[in-house]
């Protein structure tokens, strides 16, 4: 019986740890105004570009896949990949809170997240809607054009 609760006290001290820890893994970017484009295949990109600190450059382009590989040559939709949130319930940071990051901490930042997610704003019914992304890496002088 004595193990039988120590077991069940040890689990939930586990389980408490771990939401702790995965709380902190993943990063919940809101993003209103976001674009996803996608090549001729049907992978799905997203694009943050902001100004760049950099005098070299005018604009630091941080670039994302939405993981919607169904299999080989197959892609899910975007509204078939999302997951509908509720913004009370998220820790999560705007494209203005990352512009504090230089361009290098902030590529690091993206680097070191194990789970990123953005968030998206429904222009229909003012709904937030959750896309898991892969950061794939920084360009400078990129930007996504909406046509």
């Amino acid at each position: 019986m004595k193990i039988n609760l120590l077991l069940i006290l040890l689990l939930s001290i586990s389980l408490v740890s771990y939401s702790q820890i995965e709380k902190e893994v993943s990063l919940f970017i809101l993003d209103e105004n976001g674009f996803v484009n996608s090549d001729e295949k049907g992978q799905l990109y997203y694009l943050v570009s902001m100004k760049s600190r950099d005098t070299l450059f005018d604009r630091d382009g941080y670039n994302f896949i939405l993981n919607n590989r169904r299999g080989f040559e197959e892609y899910a939709s975007l509204n078939e990949m999302g997951a509908k949130v509720s913004l009370d319930t998220l820790n999560y940071v705007k494209i203005s809170d990352l512009a504090h990051f230089s361009n290098c901490e902030l590529h690091n930042y993206l680097s070191l997240k194990k789970e990123i997610y953005v968030i998206f704003k429904n222009k229909k019914d003012s709904s937030y809607w959750r896309y898991p992304v892969i950061y794939t890496g920084t360009q400078k002088n990129v930007e996504m054009l909406k046509m």
